[in-house]
């Protein structure tokens, strides 16, 4: 069994932040569908005439409201993310054969890993993914002394399977340090 502690404070969810929206090729190019909205918009108010005006005026609007928003898109997702109940407690993940276990102040939670949706590796961390809406990160800066990225993700291949994705370069660790 592998016990990881970690702060969940504003550093590591802007840590969290960075790393999961660049997993995906959408995540580090949402700025193009922000842009392909507010082209598509543009044309359809310039090509199809008053049929669709106002549907092409609202999609370049759109389009366009986003592509100003998009760069500080991980900022207001940590301010979202700074009024949930969990902000600011000392967290315990406890990775065994079959589960994961969660626990701050007295509340515990256990996940089977084949229930997980999945679990992502990026360069900074560990995403579990268990709902669409649970998630919950682990950074590398909290692992124990004596256990390493690679040990962690090595043992975790061993209990996820197919589950497990790895979206890092590799040796590229996080250089932000998380306060404990």
């Amino acid at each position: 069994m592998i016990e990881i502690h970690q702060k969940h404070d504003r550093a590591l969810l802007e840590e969290h932040a960075h790393s999961s929206f660049h997993l995906t090729w959408l995540g580090r190019n949402e700025w193009l569908v922000a842009l392909l909205c507010a082209l598509s918009g543009i044309l359809m108010v310039l090509l199809l005439g008053e049929d669709s005006r106002w549907l092409g005026i609202g999609l370049s609007t759109l389009g366009i409201i986003e592509l100003i928003r998009n760069p500080s898109r991980e900022q207001r997702w940590v301010k979202k993310k700074l009024r949930e109940k969990i902000v600011g407690k000392e967290m315990a993940f406890r990775l065994s054969d079959d589960s994961l276990t969660i626990a701050y102040d007295k509340e515990e939670r256990t996940h089977a890993y084949a229930a997980m949706r999945g679990c992502w590796v990026s360069s900074t961390g560990v995403l579990f993914k268990i709902t669409y809406a649970e998630y919950y990160y682990i950074s590398f800066n909290s692992l124990p002394k004596g256990l390493t990225p690679d040990e962690l993700i090595k043992s975790l291949a061993t209990y996820l399977g197919s589950k497990l994705v790895v979206k890092r370069p590799k040796g590229n660790y996080s250089t932000v340090k998380n306060s404990i």
